[in-house]
């Protein structure tokens, strides 16, 4: 066993470089360790132990949570990689909740499971290819669970944690079925308290959210084994290739952050081009894989969907991503780029948004995007998918694509949802369009 002042030195020293190293982690290279008798702490804080004041004046929030080899030194590659303003930084010590549970044997450590899809179907499968590149068999999976936790001031409560660690666990069903699809159809353990583990293989994070870095589209290691996998349930499908997708999210949530105002019509104009319009929420994970890797043309909202698509890429799909918010992230382009589209075109063609009319929900709906709608300029976006090739033919106008006609029904649904008075158009303010 090391002096504790040793090991307290070195899990300094590696938060140090966890910090420095800020877009190009450790993990990118492909390694695997086998941690004898280790240690995987819940996160239990945003804030973690770590001396902020160290990190100013870069504006950063912590997460602890983390692995311990057996004289609970910090175990560096199972850190997470890929994020900016959020750092991982595992406690000097392990934060020990209750009696640590044992787990017998081998299994294989997966690294952080998130509530929002985006980033398990991105983040929390970087360390799966290890499945296929580990020769001995394991037990299961084991996830650390991002909770959020200290985010807000009401979730300081331990009761609180423990619900956000509750429902996490519930959303397995999705989360299940995204593993299956890695090749991973193994028990999954998900860390609510202290867990011990015979041993634990901690393969490095091939794959995360790194918008400047090299992990947006992952590893070669992590490519080969997903495009294996997708290929494998396109042959299931053997679906007609050459279509020509629109990936709808009008039945996704009616009232919702990023909702397009007349998105019905979107699925109604696509449709008449020729478009297959899909409804993933409506989709098995292997089915929605399936038709993005038949596909040649793409056309999808600035959304987890992207994400998923993206694992689909063969080289083949020309993909157009509209923005559902001004000054959209270029996440989703990056990505698709990365993981093989033929090519990646980013739209802007918001023409405006409907925003509460009174000064005093407008304040609100700065914080709450769920309360601001946008709305497409039609002609502008056919402009856009014909020039590059999209679309043939104008847009349909069956009298009910301009604002005029179907602004005053949005309105009433937005004031009879929401509750804060009436509602309004308000144009944006430069008719730039990116796209």
């Amino acid at each position: 066993m090391a002096a504790q002042s040793t090991v307290t030195e070195y899990n300094q020293s590696i938060r140090v470089q966890a910090f420095q190293r800020k877009y190009d982690g450790w993990n990118y290279l492909e390694s695997i360790n086998v941690i004898d008798n280790a240690t995987i702490a819940p996160q239990t804080d945003l804030k973690s132990d770590a001396d902020l004041s160290f990190y100013l004046p870069f504006p950063v929030q912590i997460f602890n949570g983390g692995v311990y080899d057996s004289d609970l030194r910090i175990v560096p590659s199972a850190m997470v990689d890929g994020k900016v303003a959020l750092r991982h930084l595992p406690d000097i010590e392990p934060h020990f909740v209750d009696t640590p549970i044992r787990l017998n044997g081998s299994w294989l450590y997966g690294g952080f499971h998130y509530r929002q899809f985006g980033h398990s179907v991105t983040e929390s499968v970087g360390r799966l290819w290890a499945l296929k590149k580990y020769n001995h068999p394991v037990e299961g999976i084991i996830f650390n669970c991002f909770t959020g936790r200290g985010r807000y001031k009401e979730e300081t409560d331990e009761g609180l944690w423990l619900e956000k660690i509750a429902s996490i666990a519930k959303r397995q069903e999705f989360f299940v079925e995204l593993l299956k699809v890695f090749g991973a159809d193994l028990p999954v353990h998900f860390v609510s308290k202290t867990v011990q583990v015979d041993r634990l293989v901690v393969s490095s994070q091939l794959m995360g959210l790194l918008p400047y870095g090299r992990l947006m589209g992952g590893h070669e290691t992590y490519r080969e084994h997903i495009k294996t996998r997708v290929h494998e349930i396109a042959e299931e499908f053997r679906l007609e290739p050459g279509r020509r997708v629109y990936v709808s999210r009008s039945r996704f949530k009616r009232f919702g952050p990023g909702c397009f105002f007349m998105e019905d019509l979107l699925d109604l104009n696509f449709t008449m081009a020729g478009y297959q319009v899909i409804y993933p929420e409506t989709m098995a994970l292997a089915e929605q894989l399936a038709t993005y890797a038949s596909a040649t043309h793409i056309v999808m909202v600035a959304s987890s969907a992207c994400h998923v698509a993206a694992l689909a890429m063969t080289g083949c799909q020309n993909v157009a991503v509209l923005s559902r918010f001004y000054r959209q992230s270029d996440q989703f382009t990056a990505q698709l780029s990365a993981m093989g589209a033929a090519s990646v075109i980013p739209i802007d063609c918001l023409a405006g948004c409907f925003l509460p009319s009174s000064e005093s929900a407008r304040t609100t709906a700065n914080i709450d995007r769920s309360l601001i709608h946008y709305a497409v300029d039609f002609e502008a976006l056919w402009n856009v998918l014909k020039k590059n090739q999209f679309l043939d033919g104008n847009l349909t106008d069956n009298g009910k694509n301009s604002f005029a006609y179907r602004s005053p029904e949005l309105c009433k649904a937005l004031e009879d949802q929401y509750k804060v008075g009436p509602f309004s158009f308000v144009p944006r303010a430069s008719n730039d369009y990116k796209g």
